[in-house]
């Protein structure tokens, strides 16, 4: 025999079902996948520093392309020649790459070259005044222009977003506690109110049978209630 249940409990159930779930794709999307997110932005807003900068090399336009992303983006950049010695310049105020040593800028160069002109370094080991910095990403670019060989390096710090994923994390609970309790509330409140409708509908229908007329007459905001009542009448 299959198992049924009142009204409410089966309302209940679902709503529940339905909320959870949702709940729990909302969880997975904005606190167990935030940092990857996180990471994949930043990475693509380093691809799109390093394209606009060589747009601007190509162009013979990189005063204003390093002025556009520098004030646009939160990114150091560094562009070096390479030739008997390596030179360059930084183009933000406070930049990670000006601590490279011209044996680490050779390092990336070379390394750059063999990964086919582009490569990203995760986690870079790099200090400044004796103070290594942390979760340093450098994505690096060798363009040939003019016979020369320039080598675009961009930097970005991706730290790991624990603090504020714990913050949304405690957040989120609450939250869920709140919809969670407003959801069972509504489904009995609304549940009751169509199992006293049922209840009338019932008695109507009980009442053919004897003969027991008239049929009590009522009526609700949902049609199809009221079209089954006045059958029944």
């Amino acid at each position: 025999m299959k198992k049924t249940y009142s009204l409410k409990t089966y309302l209940t159930r679902l709503l529940l079902i339905f909320v959870v779930g949702l709940l729990g794709l909302i969880f997975i999307l904005q606190i167990g996948m935030l940092n990857g997110f996180y990471r994949s932005n930043k990475l693509e807003e380093m691809e799109v520093i390093a394209s606009n900068i060589e747009r601007g090399i190509r162009n013979n336009d990189l005063n204003n392309a390093m002025k556009s992303v520098s004030l646009n983006n939160e990114a150091c950049i560094r562009i070096d020649t390479y030739g008997a010695a390596l030179t360059g310049y930084c183009k933000n105020e406070v930049c990670a790459l000006e601590y490279l040593s011209d044996r680490q800028v050779a390092d990336i160069y070379a390394t750059t070259i063999k990964n086919g002109g582009e490569y990203l370094f995760e986690d870079y080991q790099l200090s400044q005044n004796s103070v290594l910095i942390k979760d340093l990403y450098i994505l690096s670019r060798v363009v040939n222009y003019n016979g020369q060989q320039l080598l675009i390096m961009v930097s970005s710090i991706v730290r790991p977003l624990k603090p504020t994923i714990d913050t949304i994390r405690s957040q989120f609970l609450g939250i869920a506690l709140i919809v969670i309790l407003t959801t069972v509330i509504l489904a009995y409140v609304y549940s009751s109110k169509i199992n006293k409708i049922l209840k009338k509908l019932n008695e109507n229908a009980m009442r053919l049978p004897s003969g027991d007329y008239p049929i009590e007459k009522f009526e609700t905001n949902i049609k199809e209630f009221n079209d089954i009542n006045e059958t029944l009448i």
